[in-house]
């Protein structure tokens, strides 16, 4: 005890002298700072008289890369040596005069044929410009932001490279700041999830960076109680229970904060802050004192649970470790919801906290009939029933995307929960070691694969003994699933400096809105379609078939305004009735899904975004209506070359004709 009171002696006089010498620093600055205040400003001066000190800019050699920074450094130059350039002719000049290798054989011709922009400076920057700067950087900016992520870095060096990239996009502050969101750390992400939901891309990064240097202070502390303050090896067996003197921390999960309403609804009615109770306040909550593990959230649809776990014989009570998982939420009419979700097998049904629903405006509707909810030991909860239901929103995780609709339950602790109802739909592989959910596809084919194995076989019974050696291209599975990236991908190439369209939401009736559902639930289980951020989008609109269904058709008529058309020929119909001439037999095989069967080039998904009170998704398949989307290209549809060998099955008339 003497040593450890000699050497927290010694500590506390090394820490007196170092604040000591911090003072005497703060001092000798402070003096420095008043003497710099008292020298005259000589800034208006040299500005005026143009010779404050600027470098020499490098010499520009063409190469696109350094044009930014070499004509910035240039104009910078000149506008710090004002009087070395009284007019546009001597500032042209001295811009030529930077110019090296391919860009000065670039000006040659200019200096010879004595060109007016010798004599614009304004001119001859723009050509410079537009002669030099990277005319890709905008698209080459886009696909290197959407595959940025924070990793292991710092906020602040995932920022820079953002703000880097960003410059060279025309993107609003909205798209932005999705598009920030989704490059953050799950860490980040969670923290984010808590609080209200930034408005601006400026507030987005402030608050970020706050919280990664709030993170890193914390693991700082934390090493520094470890080293200085490790705790006494005891050699005799505890006596009893031992005591917490903190509450304990659920990891994983953090508290949603109360909305303003739900926080003034308590307090009329005398209710607890913490857990929403009645007969007790925030201070003395037994909830908040009760260790997580006896913590129970209520479920619906018959006696389940949240699970518990309490250790025995008197032990101390074990702190469950909960599997949570960051999610993205869409609901119908609004923004991107970040925030975090429990998976857990003990609760029958997926659900999302009354509180959480209300503080992000989640539209919700009531249940046709009321699902009583029970706790673990089968007693009726306080809060009832649950009567209410999301509408259909798109819930991602990682890669997987779908339209569910969740119950709404009071949980303050979990603003989402996943239970059974959605673990036994997808049939998700668990590593309750490394605390991670990997699905066996994004789109979870697993399920559709076991609805579809039983029909497959009774299409395969049903054909011709001739023809099931072909069965497997009579099956929907395969139209189904999304394709891979082939030569002949859809591409949708701009036209440079076009301005992209903005479009309005058209109207839709209320069965046009159920078949727009419909299709969004189908397609984004598919992995046809994805939520987006692009900084346009075409509406959509229905039109009757004749048999009465509703055809989804999406109005890209600004988009193909703007589209570099493919001049790729079609075949001569009079060419084709030639070669059926003297043909009696026929056969017409109908491609299912056929659009589908082409996937859009990597990179351009974002070009055919399509807006909907639903949210913003874009394909990742060809869609009906795009300029550039025709099936000629693809080889199915090439007909073969008679002077290159070829095969062709037929029939008994030994008499084929179409395509291979």
């Amino acid at each position: 005890m003497a040593d450890q009171a000699a050497t927290l002696l010694a500590i506390a006089q090394e820490n007196q002298a170092l604040r000591h010498t911090v003072q005497q620093l703060s001092n000798a600055v402070t003096a420095l700072q008043q003497r710099l205040d008292a020298l005259p400003a000589p800034g208006a001066d040299a500005l005026a008289s143009g010779k404050y000190p600027v470098a020499l800019p490098e010499k520009f050699d063409g190469a696109p890369a350094s044009f930014p920074m070499f004509l910035a450094q240039a104009k910078l130059y000149i506008q710090g040596r004002a009087r070395n350039f009284p007019d546009d002719r001597t500032k042209v000049h001295f811009l030529i005069s930077l110019l090296k290798d391919q860009a000065a054989k670039w000006v040659l011709p200019l200096l010879r044929q004595d060109s007016p922009l010798l004599a614009d400076y304004g001119g001859f920057c723009n050509l410079l410009e537009a002669t030099f700067s990277n005319p890709q950087k905008g698209s080459q900016a886009n696909r290197a932001i959407r595959r940025l992520r924070q990793g292991k870095s710092t906020v602040a060096a995932y920022t820079t490279e953002f703000r880097l990239l960003a410059q060279d996009l025309t993107w609003n502050d909205s798209a932005l700041r999705d598009q920030y969101l989704e490059g953050l750390s799950d860490e980040i992400l969670d923290q984010l999830a808590t609080m209200e939901r930034p408005t601006t891309l400026d507030t987005l990064i402030q608050r970020s960076l706050q919280i990664d240097d709030r993170l890193e202070d914390r693991r700082q502390a934390r090493g520094r109680r470890h080293l200085q303050f490790s705790a006494p090896v005891s050699t005799s067996s505890p006596t009893g229970p031992a005591e917490s003197l903190e509450e304990p921390m659920q990891l994983g999960a953090v508290r949603p904060r109360l909305s303003p309403a739900e926080k003034s609804r308590r307090r009329e009615g005398n209710l607890c802050l913490y857990c929403g109770g009645s007969g007790h306040y925030a201070r003395s909550c037994p909830e908040k004192r009760q260790p997580q593990g006896n913590r129970q959230t209520p479920v619906a649809d018959g006696p389940g649970y949240l699970g518990s776990q309490t250790a025995q014989n008197g032990a101390a009570p074990i702190e469950l470790q909960h599997l949570m998982v960051p999610v993205h939420l869409y609901p119908p009419g609004g923004p991107w919801i970040l925030t975090h979700a429990l998976v857990d097998s003990g609760a029958t049904r997926s659900y999302m906290d009354a509180a959480f629903a209300a503080q992000h405006w989640v539209p919700l509707r009531n249940k046709p009939e009321p699902v009583q909810v029970e706790a673990i030991d089968g007693r009726p909860l306080r809060s009832g029933a649950v009567t209410q239901e999301t509408q259909p929103l798109v819930l991602c995780l990682q890669q997987h995307r779908e339209m569910r609709t969740l119950d709404i339950a009071s949980m303050p602790r979990f603003p989402l929960v996943l239970g059974m109802d959605w673990l036994e739909a997808h049939n998700v592989q668990i590593d309750w070691v490394k605390r991670t959910v990997h699905f066996p596809d994004p789109s979870s084919p697993a399920e559709t694969e076991m609805l579809a194995a039983a029909p497959t076989e009774e299409a395969a019974a049903t054909l011709p003994a001739e023809y099931r050696d072909y069965h497997d291209v009579f099956e929907e599975r395969g139209a189904d699933q999304l394709p891979p990236h082939r030569s002949f991908d859809c591409g949708i190439d701009l036209q440079p400096g076009a301005p992209l369209p903005v479009s309005r939401l058209y109207s839709l009736t209320e069965p046009e809105c159920e078949a727009l559902q419909d299709f969004l639930r189908k397609n984004l289980e598919r992995g046809f379609i994805r939520p987006s951020t692009s900084p346009t989008a075409a509406p959509v609109l229905f039109v009757k078939k004749k048999c009465g269904e509703l055809r989804l058709c999406h109005d890209y008529r600004a988009l193909n305004k703007i589209t570099i058309p493919d001049r790729y020929p079609l075949p001569l119909i009079s060419e084709l009735l030639e070669r059926v001439q003297g043909a009696q037999v026929f056969t017409k095989l109908d491609l299912r899904g056929a659009y589908n069967l082409i996937r859009i080039r990597a990179g351009d998904e974002w070009k055919t975004a399509f807006g909907t009170r639903y949210g913003q998704f874009e394909y990742l398949v060809m869609p009906f209506g795009l300029c550039n989307a025709c099936f000629q290209r693809a080889p199915i549809l090439q007909h073969p070359d008679p002077s290159r060998p070829f095969v062709v099955e037929t029939d008994a008339s030994s008499t084929a004709l179409g395509a291979v």
